[in-house]
């Protein structure tokens, strides 16, 4: 009886082994299956999930170019010499990464140092270096007002200097002329040199005229309503180019019809911030602003928004050139002050 009993329980277990042995096999087979036919999809999969750190660049080599740019920011090479300087390692971060919010403020910031810089190499005659200057710019800025105009005073700079190099050797060989021909010429008065390009205000701006007064700083007090310990107050300043010729007849710079004050950003109040922005903009033929830019602030960011929205509202009686309105592009400073 015992034997009897314990056959029913024998052939139960050996049962349960045998089918236990047989998902396993069948579960090995399927695994190998999907490792055959499935094995160039995973992988595809695995390129695309490492896609972003090695396509255009290593995630690492994106920070050693910050690291990079830092290091020349702290060492004042914004912008020289070439191929070693903040701008460019900037923009090679923008090549391997567009959307890096780091390389974009930066650049920026520097934009309005690239353009006073290329300003001050055209000044020096230093015609190749402003042109590499104004390609960088247009780099960043492909489709800048700015670029444009800081190109077109480095042709009219070159040819001016060329015009005034020739005219120096033309001397020089009348000179050397009547010399050889035993004639004793007085010498004759050297003309005054061709004046040299205006210095201008980081994009070809003209000097905004304020109806208050002649001068080029206005002050009016800021919008918001001022806590009874201090006053915020914004100060708006145009930047006037140094002792440029006087305008021929047939131009008339822009003028201001209508200004707001920026509002003072409460976070900065209460945090007791101060500072200036300096915005560049566009003055269209109806005497509208548009393209606002900050080129450069202190502290950054903290009251750019308040500026590019209230030069916005700014209203012009456009540049006139020969009795028809054209497009000018200006420079205008706000400080932020609580007094």
């Amino acid at each position: 009886m015992a034997q009897q009993s314990r056959d029913p329980i024998d052939r139960l277990q050996r049962g349960l082994i045998i089918a236990l042995i047989a998902i396993i096999a069948i579960l090995a087979v399927v695994l190998g299956i999907r490792m055959f036919t499935g094995g160039t999809e995973l992988q595809t999969l695995g390129a695309i999930q490492t896609g972003p750190a090695t396509d255009g660049g290593s995630r690492g080599n994106i920070d050693a170019l910050l690291a990079q740019a830092r290091t020349a920011m702290a060492q004042s090479r914004m912008v020289s010499p070439p191929n070693n300087n903040a701008y460019q390692y900037y923009l090679a971060v923008l090549e391997q990464d567009p959307g890096n919010v780091s390389a974009r403020e930066a650049l920026n910031d520097l934009y309005g140092i690239a353009v006073s810089s290329a300003d001050q190499a055209v000044a020096a005659g230093d015609f190749d270096d402003a042109s590499r200057l104004a390609d960088l710019l247009a780099v960043s800025n492909p489709n800048s007002f700015t670029v444009v105009n800081l190109r077109q005073r480095i042709d009219r700079a070159r040819e001016a200097a060329a015009a005034a190099e020739a005219a120096a050797q033309q001397r020089q060989q009348a000179q050397a002329a009547a010399a050889a021909a035993g004639t004793a010429t007085p010498d004759e008065p050297e003309p005054a040199p061709a004046p040299a390009p205006a210095a201008e205000p980081a994009s070809d701006l003209a000097s905004l005229t304020s109806p208050a007064a002649p001068a080029t700083t206005t002050s009016a007090p800021a919008a918001p309503t001022p806590s009874p310990a201090t006053t915020p107050r914004t100060t708006t300043t145009t930047t006037a180019s140094a002792a440029p010729p006087a305008a021929a007849p047939a131009v008339r710079e822009a003028r201001i019809l209508a200004r707001v004050d920026p509002e003072y950003p409460r976070e900065a109040m209460r945090g007791r911030q101060q500072g200036w922005v300096e915005v560049e903009f566009t003055i269209g033929v109806d005497g509208s602003v548009s393209e606002a830019q900050v080129v450069a602030s202190r502290p950054a960011r903290i009251f750019d928004r308040a500026a590019t929205r209230a030069i916005q509202q700014w209203r012009f009686e456009p540049r006139y050139e020969n009795g028809q309105p054209v497009v000018s592009r200006l420079r205008q400073r706000f400080d932020f002050r609580l007094d």
